[in-house]
């Protein structure tokens, strides 16, 4: 049955626990950031929207908060089990959290379109979403996306994220992923699809503190996409943990001549960082011996390519310890060792030894 609910400002709306619903329901309402409107369960169980067989090719998607909603914050909520290439759930409006949910088994787990504003998805599970190859676990479009202590993981033919926010305001990122574990994408599927719109516009990317793993069954040739289809600015990854499902996988497919920098990141298994165009900096990185270095400095390398989370503290400068607050690590451009080098132009690897 579909539904449609409006809200206003400081509601509070209690779902029973552990209940199961089948509505299709949009959420309407203008909260604000004093009186936010808060959608939660009355215990630890979560509430369940639940398409049970249903055909949602119309109206394409089960929970859906249009572009006249604002301030909602969605909690403890699972949706599940929505047909086709449909979504779970629709973003389309303006600092719309969605926390402490299961988004699973859908055609598209969580999608945003291009009117989304400050869409935040945090402490949830994406999991098992896309069956055709098209459907994704994350699909996000708007203006600036945050994506943060979230399991995301075996996407069913497509992508674990795929991306095309876009700078919003005066954020410097366009796009944030931090402190996930991103892991298993399926059938020919990779971790994250980084791309543009097809207008060269600025959408820089950080990536703080996850784990990214690939799975067998994935696409062998890269874990991370970015700068297809027009996408400006650049890639800014810290701290994270990276275990490709095999040493010829690639770490980043680059288009367009793209920039990442790479800082204190530990990468397990490898040899390759980069196919396609593009550059990497950076420096204190820990890889395998043998892995082209491209313009990284100051790198340890080790023979037993194992991948330990810990050991990215033992090589980074203090002044770039993960903050009590994410968003206020900025990366300062003036860190880079050389000019540029393109692809290629790399230094030795030693063997198993700390290179600074």
């Amino acid at each position: 049955m579909l539904q449609s609910v409006t809200l206003a400002p400081g509601d509070d709306v209690v779902l029973c626990s552990g209940c199961i619903f089948t509505d299709v329901v949009t959420i309407k309402g203008q909260g604000t950031p004093e009186q936010p409107i808060w959608i939660h369960t009355n215990g630890f169980s979560k509430a369940v929207f639940d398409a049970d067989g249903q055909n949602l090719d119309s109206p394409g998607f089960m929970i859906r908060f249009p572009s006249n909603s604002a301030y909602i914050k969605f909690d403890n909520i699972e949706v599940k089990n929505v047909n086709g290439n449909n979504r779970g759930v629709f973003v389309n409006g303006d600092t719309i959290t969605l926390t402490n949910c299961l988004i699973d088994h859908n055609g598209n787990g969580i999608v945003s379109g291009n009117e989304a504003r400050y869409l935040l998805i945090d402490h949830c599970e994406v999991a098992y979403n896309g069956n055709n190859g098209l459907g994704h676990n994350i699909y996000t479009q708007g203006l600036k996306t945050t994506i943060q202590h979230s399991y995301i993981h075996d996407a069913q033919g497509g992508i674990n994220v795929k991306d095309r926010s876009r700078h919003y305001g005066g954020e410097f990122f366009a796009t944030e992923l931090l402190y996930n574990y991103i892991s298993s994408a399926r059938a020919g599927g990779y971790e994250i699809d980084l791309s543009g719109r097809g207008t060269w516009e600025t959408q820089s990317v950080r990536l703080l503190g996850n784990v990214i793993e690939a799975e067998i069954t994935g696409n062998q040739r890269f874990m991370i996409s970015y700068g297809s289809n027009q996408r400006g600015g650049e890639l800014f990854a810290a701290y994270n943990t990276f275990k490709p499902s095999s040493p010829t996988q690639a770490l980043i497919r680059s288009f367009d001549s793209r920039e990442t920098t790479l800082v204190s990141n530990v990468w397990t298994g490898g040899r390759r960082l980069l196919i396609g165009s593009g550059y990497i900096y950076g420096w204190r990185n820990m890889l395998p011996v043998g892995t082209l270095q491209y313009s990284l400095a100051n790198t340890v390398t080790d023979a037993s390519q194992f991948s330990c989370a810990a050991w990215i503290a033992a090589i980074a400068y203090p002044e770039y310890e993960p903050p009590v607050v994410a968003t206020s690590l900025l990366f300062d451009p003036v860190k880079r060792v050389d000019v540029g080098f393109a692809p290629g132009a790399f230094g030795g690897a030693g063997s198993c030894q700390r290179t600074w």
